[in-house]
């Protein structure tokens, strides 16, 4: 059976353009990524404490009704081990990515790209 989903990804810039980089149109993979961003935990943070991190951005979409399920902003904090997200319906709730969803969210925004 076809998957009727996707999960595409992309940057965002300082003038809040999105550019979508790749798109994963695997059920498994848009089923995990889902609830990984479902499971995120409400944190307290301050604009101030993601401006110098690099925005990136994913989108859950059923691609049958070409319909935007979901869509979120991500920061990497790698001085503190976490990632954080906002979605687009409240821009100004924060949330955290669980320990053990870390890394296969980093591996699913970086997995093309050449390590340096």
């Amino acid at each position: 059976m076809e998957t009727t989903h996707s999960v595409q990804m992309g940057t965002v810039d300082q003038n809040g353009t999105i550019q979508l980089l790749k798109s994963e149109r695997n059920e498994e993979i848009y089923q995990k990524s889902l609830e990984t961003f479902n499971n995120g935990r409400n944190i307290k943070i301050v604009p101030a404490d993601i401006k110098n991190l690099k925005t990136h951005y994913i989108q859950f979409k059923d691609d049958n009704q070409n319909l935007v399920i979901s869509n979120y902003n991500v920061w990497f904090d790698n001085q503190k081990n976490r990632i954080i997200f906002t979605d687009h319906v409240r821009p100004y709730s924060y949330y955290k990515i669980e320990d053990g969803d870390i890394e296969f969210l980093r591996n699913l925004l970086f997995k093309d790209e050449v390590k340096e």
